[in-house]
């Protein structure tokens, strides 16, 4: 567990490298991949978060100039966040950093070493997710 907690905190200080707060990568994330803008409420739903916690990341990612919001077409009393261009900028930088940290930590490893990380990391996340049957038998071989 110590090892995922390295892991962890070397992947976050690339976010505060790209000029990103603590969790609001995530959320420009969420952002970034939804076609026609996304309401507060889903995104905080997607990453299991409090609507007061991803309202914060909101601001900060608004006041910083990588969202925007727009009204909902669906509910006028709601609105949808929309990635901005530099937003879409500071969001590749952040990927490029990701992707080299993991590149040169991994670089010395067989192929196949790096394959099986992805899949296990894949499978831990699925395991992890809060409507992922908690407590059921799951045999993975």
């Amino acid at each position: 567990m110590l090892a995922l907690g390295r892991v962890v905190r070397a992947v976050r200080s690339t976010g505060e490298r790209a000029g990103l707060d603590i969790g609001s990568d995530a959320v420009l994330f969420a952002v970034a991949h939804s076609s026609d803008g996304i309401r507060i409420s889903d995104v905080a739903e997607h990453l299991h978060l409090d609507l007061s916690t991803v309202s914060r990341h909101v601001t900060s990612l608004s006041n910083s100039g990588y969202v925007v919001k727009a009204p909902d077409p669906d509910d006028g009393r709601a609105c949808r966040l929309i990635i901005t261009e530099s937003g879409s900028d500071v969001l590749r930088r952040l990927m490029e950093q990701r992707g080299e940290v993991f590149a040169a930590a991994t670089s010395p490893w067989p192929a196949g070493d790096t394959a099986l990380l992805a899949d296990l990391l894949e499978r831990l996340a699925v395991e992890l997710t809060p409507h992922h049957h908690a407590g059921a038998a799951h045999d993975h071989r």
